[in-house]
């Protein structure tokens, strides 16, 4: 084959891909231009940089915590492909993010194409006007109005799992037995959520098992693969990752279609029954009524998002908080003393009443964030504002950082709820009682969000259930804390861990994956 000018059509790709690496390294010397030189640890891999260490760890707070120790509260990572990814920390920096600018800094793209998978085109996945017209269109199922007649949905659930543990005790002749209370709190949230959400009934309380609890669960129960690590490691540099065949990436089909199954059932449970959505009681109503301004898909989409927020989420903050009181039988007793106030809690009694229900709250979701970091991209050349200065590595002192469109961004939330820099020494433990005392240190009040914990993000686009969330927590906390006492299975709770599920969740070693045993006991009212 003969080409023009003696070239061969290896020739064209050489040059081509010449040309193409010209034009990067051209574009990163420009935004390199455009940036503040900031400090951070070495690279030891073009290829990876720190994707693989950070994988080898079921969460990223404490890498995080250290590098900005070391390197200042704003720091610049080697990630694939010879890249750099700006870590942030401080306060004021992450509240330009989420609040001040939080439409010029999106999702990458990578995992927009991860979610698109997951849940389809809902609110998660939007951006821009978008995002703010499927936000209005959501907000009246979320009001405090709504949320008060969802409170005896709540403790429905509650009860009937108390209910199921006498019945336990009783058929044993035992005063205690050990349960897995992580399935417990699994069939809690996920009935909750399908009735609330849609006036759907799992029936997980009566013993049902739904698809979609079967595929959530196989999140972690198998090592990862090659190809499911090769996602991780590239999917924010190299989109179409996601659409390797993995058997993670299995997975997120497996899921969506399992969630799309409650979809279509509910729909047409609403076309047969005729429901009237002016009166529909439930999350859906508002998005039924919002006809013309939402469309069929997006409607699905949040529904899929619904399910798998409100029932993975908070399932393991409820866990996560009976381990954490398990190990202290004081502090139960203290949450007794106050609940024996309160014989059928309000809801303004649950919200504004309760210091001590309150604070263990606000510490479990400190201590352990169900998600542990949170990525964007700016969209448009930007200026950070700082809380504290930083040095760059040309030695100079700033109090704010340049950042050029292109440039990933990782908001360190699981680093910045237990940072020891932040919230003080005694950051890494679980002390409900930091909330009572009305001393927080100054640096840990200019953290925003939830009462100056990330885990529900902030601004424009903070977790839009998260009042839901932490009522349910509350009133589900308020019945099984009055009825009974819990405590490791192993004496000392520590034949627990983190383990790498869907999100982190904790394990007792040598079960099952997402098994959480403990001893529970029925106590004096």
């Amino acid at each position: 084959m003969s080409l023009p000018f003696n070239l061969r059509v290896l020739d064209v790709v050489a040059l081509g891909a010449v040309a193409w690496l010209a034009l990067v390294l051209y574009q990163r010397a420009s935004a390199k231009a455009r940036s503040t030189s900031l400090r951070g640890p070495p690279r030891k891999s073009w290829l990876w940089g720190y994707n693989r260490e950070l994988m080898a760890k079921i969460t990223s707070g404490s890498s995080y915590e250290q590098w900005a120790s070391e390197y200042g509260a704003c720091f610049l990572l080697p990630v694939e492909l010879g890249k750099q990814r700006l870590i942030l920390t401080d306060p004021r920096a992450i509240h330009h993010i989420f609040t001040t600018k939080s439409y010029s800094y999106q999702r990458p793209e990578g995992l927009r194409l991860a979610t698109r998978k997951l849940l389809g085109d809902g609110i998660l996945n939007s951006e821009g006007e978008d995002h703010k017209r499927l936000r209005k269109a959501l907000n009246p199922g979320f009001t405090p109005q709504a949320l008060k007649q969802f409170l005896p949905t709540f403790y429905d659930s509650a009860h009937k799992v108390e209910e199921a543990w006498n019945t336990v005790l009783a058929d044993q002749n035992q005063t205690e037995v050990t349960l897995d209370v992580q399935k417990w709190m699994n069939a809690i949230t996920l009935d909750t959520i399908g009735l609330t959400g849609f006036s759907y009934d799992f029936g997980t309380l009566r013993g049902e098992r739904p698809p979609v609890v079967d595929v959530l669960s196989s999140f972690g129960a198998r090592p990862v693969d090659f190809l499911s690590a090769l996602t991780f490691l590239l999917v924010q540099t190299i989109p179409q990752v996601m659409n390797i065949p993995s058997p993670r990436n299995k997975l997120f089909t497996a899921l969506n279609d399992s969630m799309s199954e409650v979809v279509n059932k509910v729909f047409a449970k609403m076309k047969e029954e005729k429901l009237d959505t002016q009166d529909h009681f439930s999350m859906l109503g508002p998005l039924m009524k919002s006809e013309g301004k939402i469309t069929s898909t997006e409607m699905s989409a949040q529904m899929n998002t619904l399910i798998l927020a409100g029932y993975e989420t908070t399932a393991n903050s409820l866990s996560w908080c009976l381990h954490e009181l398990s190990t202290r039988p004081a502090l139960q007793e203290k949450i007794r003393q106050e609940l024996a106030q309160f014989p059928d809690p309000t809801y303004d009694q649950l919200q504004n009443q309760m210091p001590m229900l309150e604070a263990v709250v606000r510490e479990t979701l400190r201590t352990h964030a169900p998600v542990p970091d949170h990525s964007r991209y700016a969209v448009v050349d930007d200026v950070i504002p700082l809380y504290e200065p930083l040095t760059t590595t040309k030695g100079e002192v700033v109090d704010h950082i340049k950042i050029a469109a292109g440039q990933g961004v990782v908001i360190a939330i699981e680093a910045v709820n237990r940072s020891t820099h932040i919230w003080g020494p005694t950051a890494h433990e679980f002390d409900p009682e930091r909330w009572l005392k009305g001393d927080l240190p100054a640096l840990a009040q200019e953290v925003q969000g939830y009462h100056h914990v990330l885990s529900f993000t902030d601004g424009p686009r903070h977790c839009i259930g998260k009042h839901f969330a932490v009522l349910e927590f509350k009133a589900v906390l308020s019945v099984l804390m009055r009825r009974f006492s819990f405590e490791p299975s192993d004496g000392t709770g520590q034949n627990v861990k983190k383990h790498r599920g869907f999100l982190p969740r904790p394990q007792t070693i040598g079960s099952e994956p997402g098994v959480l045993m403990m001893r529970v006991r029925q106590v004096e009212a």
